[in-house]
């Protein structure tokens, strides 16, 4: 017998911890499963110790979106769901002994969200809630599309971003090496000529050569100092309460604050969003989404909201009480709008689209303003290498003219 760790969420937001003895997946889920509640973790004790670089049943986030895609495809047009899964796998993806797995769960009759749901790390607790939601209302093809253009839609959206901090990178990853290359090999060949010719080196010439004859000593001593920082640094992001401190903190930055911000409640509204449009209960919704949010405030807020909405408080209600400094204005008088006219999820969405298109903005911003920073940096160091290179080069030209 094996013990299995498991997580329930029921609709009305209540989650329910445990660990239950089976023999294997299969029999666990069957013995946990329960109508009303969705299976969000159920997780073998054994795999918290697996060599976290074995990746055999795990989807890249780009092979996620081409599998829920080609689902969807394949069920849409009236395929099996057991040939659909099969097709995929034919094709040498990524994943085929997980997919293997599922496979034979299927064919014992188990629900695709129950089988999904033995794979925690690939498919996210919000991803099973909507398979559930589709079996249920019998649109599991609908539901798979949308939940691929939603995958595609954060895919792109964190592309954008990472397209944006590509060009400081780089800069500064080019002048790092044309430096440390100048520094290491080009400095010291000049400085053995002029003293050789008995030429006074300059100041900035000796303070550059001295930082290097100083680096390369103590050279052992700076990569151990730098390992030793790396494991510090590791240890420390990975303490929960200092992660929790330090995400407080990134909301106050004058510059990226605003920008994490509008991340945050891009992706909850989102996830909110959803889960309305295909009648996942809102305890639900907020109980998946605080998860992903990352921010321990906005971590804190969702649990209260969860406790208001099983209340009976409204949504617009119960973003307002958490203040405009968590949720804009905007997002509680959008809501309230539509809660009386109707189409709450399409304001959500509307609004989650607006925040996407103003982080891209923001980001365009910081990096213009960036870049000239960049600029004047690299050029008092590029000048001052320069400097440092050129002058002894000049005082033995006009020695020797």
């Amino acid at each position: 017998m094996t013990i299995f760790n498991y997580k329930l969420i029921n609709n009305d937001g209540l989650t329910q911890k445990g660990k239950i003895d089976a023999l294997n997946k299969d029999e666990a889920v069957k013995l946990i499963k329960d109508k009303d509640s969705y299976i969000i973790e159920i997780e073998d004790n054994k795999n918290k110790f697996m060599n976290p670089f074995d990746k055999t049943k795990k989807f890249s986030f780009f092979e996620k979106v081409n599998f829920t895609d080609h689902l969807a495809a394949l069920i849409r047009a009236g395929t099996p769901i057991r040939d659909a899964l099969e097709a995929y796998m034919d094709e040498g993806s990524e994943g085929s002994e997980m997919i293997s797995s599922i496979i034979r769960d299927v064919e014992r009759g188990q629900k695709l969200s129950d089988s999904f749901a033995k794979y925690p790390n690939t498919f996210s607790g919000l991803y099973i809630a909507f398979l559930k939601a589709g079996e249920t209302a019998g649109n599991l093809d609908e539901t798979l599309e949308y939940l691929a253009n939603e995958l595609r839609r954060e895919y792109e959206f964190k592309q954008k971003v990472k397209s944006a901090l590509f060009y400081p990178c780089l800069v500064l990853g080019v002048a790092a090496l044309v430096i440390s290359f100048i520094v290491i090999f080009l400095v010291p060949k000049i400085i053995n000529i002029s003293q050789n010719l008995g030429q006074n080196v300059p100041k900035i010439t000796r303070l550059i050569i001295s930082a290097t004859s100083f680096l390369s000593r103590n050279s052992l001593f700076f990569v151990l100092l730098i390992i030793i920082l790396g494991l510090t640094t590791f240890i420390t992001l990975t303490n929960q309460n200092i992660k929790n401190k330090i995400s407080v903190k990134l909301l106050k930055f004058p510059l990226t604050g605003k920008i994490i911000k509008k991340y945050i409640l891009a992706r909850l509204l989102r996830i909110v969003a959803s889960c309305i449009k295909y009648g996942i209960p809102l305890t639900v919704a907020f109980e998946t989404a605080k998860d992903v949010v990352g921010n321990i405030k906005y971590r804190q807020s969702c649990i209260r909201i969860i406790e208001k909405i099983q209340k009976g408080v409204s949504l617009s209600a119960a973003f307002s009480s958490e203040g405009p400094e968590l949720f804009p204005n905007i997002i509680t008088r959008s809501v309230k709008g539509s809660e009386k006219s109707g189409g709450v999820e399409k304001s959500l969405d509307r609004l989650s689209i607006q925040y996407e298109i103003e982080i891209e903005r923001d980001m365009k911003k910081l990096i213009d303003l960036m870049e000239p920073v960049l600029v004047v940096v690299l050029g008092i160091i590029v000048l001052g290498i320069a400097l440092a290179v050129v002058t002894p080069i000049y005082q033995l030209t006009t020695n020797y003219m």
